[in-house]
């Protein structure tokens, strides 16, 4: 099958983030299965710095439009006129099989018809106004990577075309129970506010037995680490940015992978990717009972209902580590590793994409 990938991420990695390695990820998946892929970069800075003459001029394209001029605070035609001329010259010379919209505001891509797509939806993205109703409603499928943002997906466009398939796991190691890992706890992503980790030191003060490792990089770093300081918080140590492999290597030292990211109505998970690592290192967690997270953690971890809440989470931390719910937890992993493996993640996008072309012939029919 020949499948073309839109996305909103520059192809050089100078970007990371849960969009950008999911985008990355399948791309790199589909290809291992002997799918001819191309892909056409439409990150917005690049796209910005190289318009043409013509793409600086508006077009009001009453039949088949795909910007507005209601609604520009989330839009510049000039990014849209760019991005249907540089897509166009890829889908007339590759001629794909079907089309992977990887973001919904990537619509003026496929707005002059052709190949069926496929749009994908992450979570807050989904809005409804007018120009991702129209990339939801042309498309052949509708891709969600969570049940919560399948919501927010059928509130702008309630059809037949939805689909969820959220992430695979790779396991990388199986635990051994007869080990003595370095650390009770760990966390692994961007230092920033939303991810709440400074609650999870909090609730850490009164526990000083509880081993605590800090990975990643991020505005928030130098404040906790200050705050670990300043309560003699020696059970806590912090690694900042780490290579890949010295991040496996930390979570095959650790217990339990601890992330209850604050949530509001501007700011949320959509699923967590992090979760899926953490559980294919064979690790439990402890998330937050909101957006997406509850799916991404099924019934491998522990969800708190108010993340803001020091002692909800220590009574989480504390329960997970109890040896006889550690012992359920770490069962339930492995059997998720199996249910939700990498394997049955691709075999679902292999499946979606023939589903797609199926649903584009029918509606032609």
């Amino acid at each position: 099958m020949r499948i073309l990938y839109l996305a909103s991420f520059p192809a050089d990695g100078r970007t990371v983030g849960g969009i950008e390695t999911y985008g990355r990820e399948l791309m790199r998946a589909t290809a291992s299965r002997g799918h001819e892929i191309a892909c056409v970069d439409l990150y917005g800075p690049d796209i910005m710095k190289s318009l043409t003459v013509s793409d600086r001029i508006p077009r009001v394209r009453w039949s088949n439009r795909y910007y507005w001029w209601r609604g520009m605070s989330i839009q510049d035609y000039r990014y849209h006129n760019a991005v249907r001329r540089r897509s166009r010259m890829t889908i007339r010379r590759f001629a794909p099989d079907v089309i992977h919209c990887l973001h919904c505001y990537l619509g003026a891509a496929v707005a002059d018809g052709g190949p069926p797509y496929v749009a994908t939806c992450y979570g807050l993205e989904v809005v409804d106004v007018p120009p991702i109703r129209q990339v939801l409603q042309r498309a052949a499928l509708i891709h969600s990577i969570s049940d919560f943002t399948r919501a927010r997906a059928e509130q702008v466009v309630r059809n037949g075309r939805h689909r969820v398939l959220s992430w695979g796991i790779t396991a990388v190691r199986c635990p051994d129970a007869a080990s003595t890992p370095t650390f009770d706890l760990i966390t692994v992503g961007r230092v920033v506010r939303r991810k709440n980790i400074d609650t999870v030191l909090r609730a850490l003060r009164s526990v000083p037995h509880v081993r605590y490792a800090v990975v990643g990089d991020g505005p928030e770093l130098p404040s906790l680490r200050q705050f670990a300081a300043e309560y003699k918080m020696t059970n806590v140590e912090f690694f900042g940015a780490v290579s890949d492999e010295q991040k496996r290597e930390l979570l095959s030292r650790s217990r339990l992978f601890v992330m209850c990211p604050r949530s509001d109505n501007d700011d949320v998970e959509g699923l967590g990717l992090v979760y899926y690592e953490a559980h294919g290192a064979g690790l439990p967690v402890i998330a937050a009972r909101a957006g997406g997270a509850a799916e991404a953690v099924g019934d491998g971890g522990l969800l708190v209902a108010d993340s803001s809440s020091e002692a909800e989470v220590l009574d989480a931390i504390t329960t997970a580590l109890r040896a006889d719910v550690y012992a359920r937890l770490c069962a339930a992993v492995a059997k998720r590793q199996n249910t939700h493996s990498w394997t049955r993640f691709i075999d679902g996008f292999e499946q979606l994409y023939s589903d797609a072309k199926r649903a584009a012939r029918v509606a032609q029919s």
